[in-house]
């Protein structure tokens, strides 16, 4: 299914446009002067269909994940051949009690329903076969945290060399100032040392962070530079309607990635200190900026980048969130005919535009190493990342 986006001719000349524009937050400000002197001919503008946003989630490949079932239950699911599996549980990957296995499984089968009764439960899966056995951490990787969205575990992912990437240690999320007392409590049972906010001082004054106190962890403000404020991506995509991917590109490469390197090599340095784990880095909505973030950690954890898109993708899962926190934005562009629909590809997270924004430091850079490098990440800080970070 997709949604359609259709307009009728508009009422308003170009000057009076131009003021109800430049109404709406100062988006007068943030919207193109050669746009607005051709008056944004939203009257003429060609219909255009956007694919639906869950379209766009790639679920990673995994030979072992867990789903969540209802509030008190998770479905684990493998790939792997075994003649016996064995589930045990822990409440931290390295503190497995395998006192008790939660199931034992002898006949084949590809999956299990298990309890979990708590916010963070780690699961160690024992695969035995012809008198070898493998064992797999896995975990949920999406979590429930009252008052926060699109936060997730980045843990698990396999790398090209065969290790993986270690649970618990490092989330990425949307903005965590509405978190409610349970949230809070969520995640101080998470035992965050440190919070990389990716947000423009503008947005951390309007919508502070709610953060655990006993103990409080470190927050460190790494601001994203010359990304614009919400009305002005909005209002670049009104005046770009016809080259929205082509906005959003140069949005992702010439912008967040060519005068951001200071802000995402600083981010990486601090992961790569153990005394930093467990982390969150989040924006936002946890989906350009951390969402960027999360894919350079990703691949220069090794993790290939099939996976990383499709870690990417998964914010596509929260779309209604994004456009409900769009409404307001948009109110006073109502009577030019403008709906959230409009804006949905600003809303969703399109792994066609990553893909291309990794390909661009590739060309650009040399590799995404060589660019942190060139911030000031050194080899051994990259070392000592994975050593944190892989198992």
């Amino acid at each position: 299914m997709s949604r359609r986006n259709t307009e009728g001719s508009s009422p308003f000349p170009t000057r009076r446009l131009v003021k109800i524009v430049a109404t709406a937050g100062g988006m007068l400000l943030l919207v193109s002067a050669v746009a607005l002197r051709r008056g944004l001919r939203l009257a003429h503008r060609a219909a255009k269909a956007y694919p639906a946003p869950e379209s766009l989630i790639m679920h990673p490949v995994m030979d072992v994940s867990a789903e969540r079932v209802n509030d008190r239950q998770l479905k684990i699911v493998w790939t792997i051949t075994a003649s016996r599996v064995t589930i045990y549980a822990g409440d931290d990957p390295s503190r497995i009690d395998r006192s008790r296995a939660l199931a034992v499984l002898e006949n084949g089968e590809s999956q299990a329903i298990v309890d979990a009764p708590h916010l963070r439960t780690y699961y160690a899966v024992d695969f035995e076969q012809d008198g070898q056995v493998r064992t797999r951490i896995t975990a949920e990787r999406i979590l429930k945290i009252d008052g926060a969205f699109n936060f997730r575990d980045l843990g698990g992912y396999p790398t090209r060399d065969g290790r993986h990437v270690k649970w618990g240690l490092v989330y990425r999320s949307g903005a965590l100032g509405g978190l409610t007392d349970d949230g809070v409590r969520a995640l101080e049972a998470l035992n965050i040392k440190l919070v990389c906010d990716l947000r423009g001082a503008d947005e951390i004054e309007r919508y502070p962070d709610r953060l655990p106190t006993h103990p409080a962890p470190q927050v460190v403000k790494l601001p994203v530079v010359d990304i614009g404020s919400p009305f002005g991506r909005i209002a670049a995509v009104v005046a770009n309607i016809g080259h929205v991917d082509a906005l959003l590109l140069k949005g992702y490469t010439e912008t967040l990635i060519d005068k951001n390197p200071q802000v995402l090599a600083g981010a990486i340095r601090r992961l790569a200190d153990a005394a930093n784990l467990p982390a969150i880095v989040h924006c936002a909505a946890g989906k350009d900026r951390a969402g960027t973030m999360a894919a350079l950690l990703l691949l220069v954890l090794g993790v290939p980048e099939e996976i990383v898109l499709a870690d990417y993708s998964l914010s596509n899962l929260r779309y209604e969130d994004f456009r409900a926190m769009a409404e307001p934005q948009i109110q006073p562009l109502r009577r030019l005919g403008i709906t959230v629909d409009d804006l949905q590809p600003v809303l969703v997270a399109n792994p066609e535009i990553l893909k291309q924004t990794l390909q661009y430091i590739r060309e650009r850079y040399g590799s995404v190493e060589h660019y942190l490098q060139m911030a000031g990440v050194s080899a051994a800080e990259l070392e000592q990342l994975k050593t944190h970070l892989l198992e």
